[in-house]
């Protein structure tokens, strides 16, 4: 599961939009990422045209659905807490978060330290949601709706990209070096993700069903897999922490410089 916090975002009216662009489609024949200056959800149709061609699951989970499943598996405050602790640690003034969802974090960001807090996501109903979280926040973020390895941010380069419970639906070495491409010097990448664990599922049963069309989507990687393939592409492990969550899961978050950035900290797991 990603990132949830529910703020009067539970239902998001259909508002016809142009439709993000699509990774598995060649560049030069994809439409435009849509950067969010006003509302802009796809209608169910447009949804169902872009599920074909993209195959993302996270289409057609509806978002009062992805918001009370993460209530009932009580995960959203685990993945605040892990963001605020990087927020806090980085200041950010220039700050991106891949696979924002209903833009939960943004709750965290203080707009006297960060003067460019940007989300992205795939799904554009959550984008509206999170834009509409921003504007009650007072915060002038800005959204975009697009894949996370397709998107081309021309705001960079940021101080901190934050990705939690992302990696597990993408290629991890194509999103580092998108990642490396983003970041300026000394630069933070923060991972959040799900350690594989045995007798426990990667979905978590609870009545809104819909979640479960993430099992066959998502691959579970062990932090230290992911650590190596961030350290391949170029990166440094400045830290890694972990934090038990609800019915036995563990989320694993790992921080990562470009490797040459600074000198590594002593590296820490803590619980």
């Amino acid at each position: 599961m990603r990132r949830r916090d529910a703020t009067d975002v539970a239902s998001t009216p259909d508002v016809p939009c142009t439709g993000p662009s699509v990774c598995g489609m060649a560049r030069a024949s994809r439409p435009p990422s849509i950067s969010l200056g006003a509302r802009c959800a796809p209608t169910l149709d447009e949804q169902d045209e872009r599920m074909s061609m993209d195959g993302s699951p996270w289409l057609s989970i509806p978002l009062a659905d992805y918001e009370g499943h993460m209530d009932a598996i009580g995960q959203s405050g685990a993945l605040r807490r892990l963001f605020a602790e990087v927020y806090a640690a980085v200041k950010p003034e220039r700050l991106a978060v891949l696979g924002c969802t209903t833009g939960a974090d943004f709750g965290d960001v203080d707009p006297a330290v960060t003067q460019l807090a940007l989300g992205v996501d795939i799904n554009a109903r959550y984008i509206a949601a999170a834009e509409r979280r921003a504007i009650k926040l007072g915060l002038n973020a800005q959204f975009i709706c697009d894949d996370a390895l397709c998107v081309d941010l021309s705001h960079a380069p940021f101080d901190l990209v934050h990705a939690a419970l992302l990696i597990e639906y993408l290629d991890p070495a194509a999103l580092f070096r998108q990642v490396r491409r983003w970041l300026c010097g000394g630069g933070v990448f923060s991972v959040v993700s799900q350690e594989p664990s045995v007798g426990v599922d990667a979905v978590s049963a609870t009545k809104f069903d819909s979640l479960q069309l993430l099992a066959g989507h998502m691959t579970l990687r062990p932090a230290v897999e992911i650590e190596r393939i961030g350290i391949q592409e170029g990166f440094a492990l400045k830290s890694r922490r972990s934090l038990e969550v609800s019915r036995g899961k563990m989320f694993m978050h790992s921080r990562f410089e470009v490797a040459g950035a600074a000198p590594p900290d002593l590296l820490q797991t803590t619980q």
